[in-house]
């Protein structure tokens, strides 16, 4: 059977993406299946698919997921062995990006060390026995308050991750916070924002009046009176402020720009 190439993988990552998310009981903290992570490393070939949800600087894992069917929402308190990959983590080139402060740009690990100083460097060494990698392209899913989120492409061996590999990565990343976010907002018993009602969160957050919203989105401003409405009830609030803090506080990281496949709500 012939490899399914990115083109193909498009259209079910999209899918898995914007599909209603489903929370698994007793769940904490939002991740990314495995079934999501699979169709990623599809789009991006990669020989296994990571996500992180960590908080580096306390030594904590919230949530841990790959592509080969790993899927742990929630992390006991870090035993020895997690306080030791968080002692090799900061030393490490992986960790350059955390201490950068940028979680936008995907980076690549060739972006940071050649593959012999990875080899040699500490951190390799004591992964290795799980998953002995060369290649990795890591894409930022924000940080805040000493949480990062990331999703890891990992190639064992061979080729390099291209330009066009980082570009479909970036690509799809508003898509997979909108779907984390969705989630975090399930895992606290609240409906997710239509995306019509999302736009006008985003403008609220900008400090839009309603007539400004009105005019930005082409909808009348009783239009923008009644998605307020609406978006109060959802979110259990009474005014525009709580409403903001409410959307935005239940993310762990901002909310992107929306991105609509298609149709309007």
């Amino acid at each position: 059977m012939a490899l399914r190439t990115p083109a193909d993988a498009l259209p079910e990552v999209l899918r898995l993406l914007t599909a209603t998310p489903a929370v698994r009981t007793g769940a904490e903290h939002a991740t990314l299946s495995p079934a999501i992570l699979t169709a990623l490393g599809e789009l991006v070939p990669s020989d296994v698919v990571v996500y992180n949800d960590i908080a580096p600087r306390r030594a904590h894992l919230h949530a841990v997921s790959d592509s080969d069917g790993l899927d742990v929402r929630l992390e006991p308190e870090p035993d020895d062995e997690v306080r030791e990959f968080f002692s090799l983590f900061w030393t490490s080139p992986a960790a350059r990006p955390d201490l950068s402060g940028d979680f936008v740009s995907a980076v690549t690990l060739s972006d940071l060390v050649s593959v012999r100083q990875w080899r040699q460097s500490p951190l390799f060494v004591f992964l290795r026995s799980d998953l002995e990698y060369e290649r990795q392209l890591m894409l930022p899913l924000g940080g805040t308050h000493g949480r990062s989120r990331r999703v890891r492409f990992i190639r064992l061996r061979g080729r390099d991750f291209s330009d066009t590999d980082r570009a479909l990565a970036t690509v799809v990343r508003p898509l997979v916070l909108a779907h984390l976010q969705a989630l975090e907002m399930c895992l606290h018993g609240v409906r997710p924002p239509t995306t019509r009602q999302r736009e006008v969160l985003d403008l609220l957050g900008a400090g839009s009046s309603n007539a400004e919203i009105a005019r930005r989105l082409h909808i009348s401003p009783q239009t923008v009176r009644t998605h307020l409405q609406q978006i109060y009830a959802r979110l259990g609030v009474s005014n525009r402020t709580e409403a903001v803090a409410a959307a935005g506080g239940l993310a762990a990281a901002p909310h992107p720009v929306t991105v609509r496949p298609g149709g309007r709500d």
